[in-house]
């Protein structure tokens, strides 16, 4: 039975002696209960302590805290023997890097100069010098300056690449891409419902730094150098978009924060005869969700739009990307402009049949007896496809507008192409 009495001299000489042996007010106020059978808070015993003797204050307390809960001849032995950093037995403890040095100048451990790191570190992963194409490079520049950071390792011998990603294939992407440089890529899920992804290369990568510090050096490129760090570029940036089921165009938009770059790529693409506008996407500091996610834009994002039909098609042509989703994307999208695809739609196959009977005016009256449809039904149709252009109202007829008649000839090339 625990009673509650004043706090004697005999509790107090006990109290002051585990205080000094490095206690905490909660421990003591256990050890008073479990000996004398008397129940004191930890407030009352800090009370009766500080009249006897001077108490430890904040900085004091958290040293003593710091690290009692590691295994300190575990860390001794990854530091000396295993030769791990500091920053890799905290991951493994799940504690902070201080926190680790802390105990290992606790145990009398000489620490390892930054040299030292930096030697250990070089040989941790196999990290061949680039030998690629250059081709292969204006690749790396291209995926890099889209949507990745570059930095120097303190160690002065590695190259660290690194980004997040919300998509799964963008993640399986780069470490299919960086794992022929180097066996260092690392990946895995964040706790933003995200993927981290981490290269370690060679210092013979540096032109992805200079890269980073000085765009201008994609002006250089050749024609197939330019080609390669455009599907790099457009892998990180750039997306296929189709604006619904029901509609004949495919665009291709490629965003970024640096409106530089998306200008020499409106450049090269002039001369290679492909029209792309630029325009502001979103200005710095708007937001949206994805994923759950809050997503703030902090610069000003650009977007490059590419909407004419050649223009797209001979852009997918000349590409050669290597993200899994977009690589279907531009599958997709060639065989639908080449007609594999259209012939199929049953949309497009009613609208081509009902454009042909219009050739000549007709009232919807006659439309509708021409096409088996009752008179509303009818009117609706001619309407809904007047908004979008195919059909215009002359006087109390409808008749074929411009866009309807290229569709017609788009659809009868298509049938043609597919029947073949």
């Amino acid at each position: 039975m625990v009673i509650k009495m004043k706090v004697t001299k005999e509790i107090l000489e006990d109290a002051k002696n585990w205080y000094l042996e490095g206690n905490s007010l909660r421990r003591i106020a256990k050890l008073i209960e479990e000996k004398y059978g008397v129940k004191i808070g930890k407030t009352t015993v800090g009370y009766h302590l500080k009249r006897a003797i001077k108490l430890r204050n904040k900085k004091e307390i958290m040293a003593m805290k710091r690290g009692t809960f590691l295994d300190e001849k575990e860390i001794v032995k990854l530091y000396t023997e295993c030769k791990l950093s500091l920053r890799q037995i905290a991951q493994r403890f799940r504690a902070s890097p201080s926190g680790v040095k802390w105990i290992l100048l606790k145990n009398n451990v000489k620490l390892r100069s930054k040299r030292e790191g930096g030697i250990l570190r070089k040989g941790k992963y196999k990290k061949p010098p680039f030998r690629g194409t250059l081709e292969e490079k204006a690749y790396l520049i291209g995926i890099v300056l889209g949507d990745l950071h570059v930095r120097m390792r303190n160690s002065q011998f590695t190259i660290e690449v690194n980004t997040a990603t919300t998509r799964k294939s963008m993640a399986d992407l780069l470490t299919n891409v960086f794992s022929k440089y180097t066996d260092g890529t690392i990946c895995y899920p964040d706790k933003e419902k995200g993927f981290r992804f981490y290269a370690y290369l060679d210092r013979s990568f540096d032109f992805l730094l200079k890269a980073k510090e000085n765009i201008q050096v994609i002006k250089n490129f050749k024609h197939r150098e330019f080609l390669a760090f455009l599907s790099g570029f457009f892998d990180a940036e750039g997306s296929i978009v189709r604006r619904s089921k029901k509609s004949l165009r495919y665009e291709i938009k490629i965003g970024n924060t640096n409106k530089q770059i998306l200008e020499i790529i409106q450049q090269r693409l002039r001369e290679m005869k492909i029209s792309a506008g630029i325009y502001r996407y979103s200005r710095g500091g708007r937001y949206h969700y994805l994923n759950d996610r809050k997503i703030i834009n902090k610069k000003e994002y650009y977007m490059l739009e590419i909407r004419r039909k050649n223009d797209v098609l001979t852009f997918l042509k000349i590409l050669n990307i290597k993200h899994p989703e977009k690589v279907e994307r531009k599958e997709e999208a060639i065989q639908f402009f080449m007609g594999k695809s259209i012939v199929k739609n049953y949309y497009f196959s009613i609208l081509y049949n009902r454009l042909i009977s219009l050739k000549k005016p007709l009232t919807v009256k006659e439309f509708a007896k021409i096409n088996n449809l009752n008179y509303f039904a009818a009117l609706s149709y001619l309407r809904r496809n007047a908004k979008r252009g195919f059909t215009q109202k002359v006087g109390e007829k409808y008749v074929v507008s411009k866009k309807g008649r290229n569709f017609l000839v788009f659809y009868k090339n298509a049938l043609t192409f597919h029947n073949s």
